[in-house]
């Protein structure tokens, strides 16, 4: 489901690395076991030991915020082109 003010490209591409880092590489490369330990110590020491097994079935969401500052200062505008 797409979110207000979230393209569909960006979901795509969410969906492919959330497929490809959990199921492909089956490795939690971006810490959310380290972030777990920090916030929750007792619940992580429970899965520790099948930590990349239980990453493989965990859900993720993630929420993200960006802002594009100076677009268009690396290429040049398109209105010269109409010109």
């Amino acid at each position: 489901m797409q979110e207000q003010g979230q393209p569909s490209h960006c979901l795509a591409l969410h969906e492919y690395w959330k497929k490809k880092v959990q199921v492909e590489y089956g490795s939690d490369i971006f810490g959310f076991g380290e972030d777990m330990y920090r916030q929750d110590t007792a619940a992580f020491k429970k899965v520790r030991q099948n930590w990349n097994e239980e990453f493989k079935r965990a859900v993720l969401k993630a929420d993200v915020s960006i802002y594009i500052r100076r677009t268009g200062l690396k290429m040049k505008s398109y209105t010269d082109e109409i010109k």
